[in-house]
C-alpha cells in the first residue's frame, strides 16, 4: 500500500485507508463556497512538511485572516500570484504566462512539500483549456519529482465538461465537496473508496465529517 498523507479529518482518513497516497496530486472540486480552500488548508496543516499556498484567488492577507479564523497553527509560505490585479507587487504579474507560473511554483517546491494551488479556476480567463491541461500535467510532474503532495482547487462548472474530465484524468484523486449533500471521493489511486457522499459541516475549526452516507 502507498504511503499515506493525513487529511486533518480523522473520519476521512479512515475512509481513505489512512489518508491520501503520497506523493500524489488531488483535485478538490466543488461549487464556490463549498469549503474547498478550508479543506485544503486543513489537510496540509495537519502535516509537518513545508506548506506552500499558491494564490490566484486571494491576497496573502486574506489567506492569513482565514488561517487565523480557523485557528490553524504552523508556518505557511505563499506564492502571491494574485495581488498584481490591484497593482500591488506580486511574484507573477499575469496568469496568461503559464510557463512563468510553473517556474514560480517549482521554486517554492522542496522535497516533501505540501502545495495548494488555490485555484485553477481563474487560469481559464487567460488561457485555453488545452494550455491549462498541459500546465497541470507539467505541474504534477514537478511536484511528484519532489515527492510532494499537490492539492488543486477548482470551482465545478468553470470549464467545459470535457476539459474538467481531462483535468480529472491527470490527477491521482478527486475529492468533491457539495453543500447540503456531502463530500465524495470519486477517484483515489491505490484506494478502495465507497461511491457515496458523506455529510460535512464547516466550523470555526474547519471541516467536520460524519461517516454516514447521505
Amino acid at each position: 500500500m502507498a504511503e499515506r498523507f493525513k487529511t486533518g479529518i480523522k473520519e476521512l482518513n479512515d475512509i481513505l485507508d489512512g489518508g491520501l497516497p503520497h506523493p500524489s496530486a488531488i483535485l478538490v472540486l466543488g461549487p464556490p463556497g463549498a469549503g474547498k480552500t478550508i479543506f485544503s488548508l486543513q489537510t496540509i496543516s495537519s502535516n509537518k512538511n513545508a506548506k506552500v499556498v499558491v494564490l490566484t484567488n486571494n491576497t496573502p492577507s486574506e489567506l492569513t485572516t482565514l488561517i487565523k479564523d480557523m485557528k490553524i497553527k504552523g508556518e505557511f509560505e505563499t506564492a502571491d500570484c494574485y495581488s498584481w490585479l490591484s497593482g500591488e507587487k506580486a511574484e507573477i504579474d499575469t496568469l496568461a504566462n503559464l510557463s512563468k507560473l510553473l517556474v514560480v511554483i517549482e521554486d517554492h517546491t522542496k522535497e516533501n512539500s505540501c502545495i495548494v494551488l488555490d485555484s485553477l479556476t481563474p487560469l481559464g480567463f487567460y488561457n485555453d483549456s488545452d494550455s491549462i491541461k498541459r500546465f497541470l500535467q507539467e505541474l504534477i510532474a514537478v511536484v511528484k519529482a519532489k515527492k510532494s503532495i499537490l492539492l488543486v482547487v477548482l470551482d465545478k462548472g468553470t470549464y467545459h465538461e470535457d476539459a474538467e474530465n481531462a483535468f480529472q484524468s491527470l490527477v491521482d484523486g478527486v475529492i468533491e465537496l457539495v453543500p447540503d449533500k456531502g463530500i465524495r471521493i470519486t477517484k483515489m489511486a491505490d484506494t478502495h473508496v465507497p461511491n457515496k457522499f458523506f455529510f460535512y459541516e464547516i466550523t470555526d475549526k474547519g471541516i467536520k465529517l460524519r461517516t454516514r452516507g447521505v
